[in-house]
């Protein structure tokens, strides 16, 4: 079974303007590695999304995927796969922190394809992913 990996970030900014962000799903071909395309399907009433599909490429690999969404406020975000090309699992949270030097983003995640792969080299990628998904986000959130 795949574990959950977790990352950390210091952003200097507060969490409501990074939340903001974090909700633009439709934006982030524009800033996200990898992130070709996103279609918000369904909203909430405050229009945070509910329900989006993804396309996204990486490593030689293009997926078609399907993600439902919660907010708790300005300081978590959850998600998890509905449906997936070639995922079989892919549930992150983000939850943000405030700090005195700005918001802490701390990303949990665990990542399973369909097609098994050993231990390691999955867990590789999915620090891969969790390292560029905050690196981009930081960077965005700053300029």
């Amino acid at each position: 079974m795949a574990k959950t990996l977790s990352a950390k970030i210091m952003v200097a900014c507060d969490p409501a303007t990074i939340m903001n962000v974090i909700a633009d799903l439709e934006r982030y071909p524009e800033w996200a590695s990898g992130v070709k395309h996103i279609d918000v399907l369904e909203s909430y009433d405050d229009g945070r999304p509910k329900l989006a599909r993804f396309l996204v490429t990486g490593g030689g690999v293009t997926d078609e995927s399907l993600f439902d969404y919660t907010w708790e406020g300005d300081h978590r975000c959850l998600w998890y796969l509905t449906k997936g090309t070639t995922q079989r699992q892919h549930d992150g949270i983000y939850t943000l922190q405030p700090q005195e030097e700005g918001t802490e983003v701390a990303y949990d995640l665990v990542v399973r394809l369909k097609v098994p792969l050993p231990e390691p080299i999955r867990r590789i990628g999915q620090q891969k992913i969790m390292q560029a998904a905050l690196r981009d986000l930081k960077s965005r959130v700053e300029s």
